[in-house]
């Protein structure tokens, strides 16, 4: 004799397992996006080491792979930041273009924090943000002094203020230099630079201008301008003129110029004349990234290496 079939249990049963077919597929995907392979992430680790080193070419080429093998979506966006600001700092922004999309995409919906970048990613991937759109500010960088960050309409009214000192008093050098400072917060290079063009046109002894035109140019990597500022700052500058800061600011980052650029050589050959002025002191002491801080130094190493 057959017991009877219990409908409610079997229909219990049949429904478990359609809902265990039906979730587990994206549990197990869920799990692989949050688990990557370790092949992957060592090619992320030594991509990250070269960037920090200053080996831009071998972190870019790195990172790319890595990023190819990693789900974790914050991983991968971070991975392609620094990519960009690799080739930002070899001078070969349009290789940006192919992994703006995906950072511009994360930012919009996330947010600039999310990605836990350095101040230092923020300011150079705010630089690279501007380079596709100019009129947008991505971040503004804080001071040394304090964290109170002025917003967009501030900074206007404090560049419009001074304008106007300027108008009136076109001699007094040290609010060109302010409002230049101003453009630059805003991510407005080209301002920065015609505001301190037009201050040396009014002061032509007033030589620093060259040299933060330069600091301009190396910043929105306009290397071969760049060079040319540092050199006519130094041709013109008096050893002798109590500005041993600015000297050796200037001399750095003339040989980053030429180094970045590709003229590796020349880099080598200023930093052989030179290596006396940036002690690793000297150098801890300039207003330098700490890629760039790095890359100097190892610059400075090879020459004062014994033959």
């Amino acid at each position: 004799m057959h017991r009877p079939i219990n409908c409610s249990n079997a229909c219990s049963v049949r429904s478990s397992i359609l809902l265990v077919i039906l979730v587990l597929p994206a549990i197990l995907a869920s799990s692989q996006d949050t688990q990557a392979d370790p092949f992957y992430l060592r090619i992320y680790q030594e991509g990250m080491s070269a960037y920090q080193s200053g080996k831009y070419q071998e972190a870019a080429q790195q990172l790319e792979l890595a990023i190819f093998g990693i789900r974790q979506e914050t991983t991968r966006v971070k991975g392609a930041v620094i990519i960009c600001i690799c080739h930002y700092y070899l001078n070969q922004i349009r290789e940006c273009e192919r992994f703006f999309p995906r950072i511009e995409e994360f930012i919009n919906s996330r947010g600039l924090e999310a990605l836990d970048l350095g101040e230092k990613e923020k300011i150079d991937i705010s630089l690279i943000w501007n380079h596709f759109y100019p009129d947008e500010v991505l971040y503004r960088p804080k001071t040394k002094a304090t964290s109170f960050v002025p917003t967009r309409r501030e900074l206007e009214e404090a560049a419009a203020r001074l304008e106007r000192q300027i108008e009136a008093a076109p001699d007094d050098i040290n609010t060109f230099y302010d409002l230049h400072r101003i453009y630059f917060q805003m991510n407005e290079p080209k301002k920065a630079k015609k505001t301190l063009e037009k201050m040396m046109d009014k002061n032509p002894a007033e030589i620093k201008g060259y040299h933060y035109i330069g600091i301009l140019e190396f910043r929105t990597r306009n290397l071969k301008d760049a060079v040319k500022y540092f050199e006519k700052f130094l041709q013109q500058i008096d050893e002798n003129s109590g500005q041993d800061n600015l000297l050796r600011s200037a001399l750095a980052y003339l040989i980053l110029s030429h180094n970045f650029k590709g003229d590796k050589e020349k880099a080598l050959e200023l930093a052989a004349g030179v290596h006396e002025m940036l002690t690793p002191t000297d150098i801890s002491s300039l207003d330098l990234a700490q890629a760039e801080e790095m890359m100097l130094k190892a610059i400075l190493e090879k020459v004062r290496e014994p033959n």
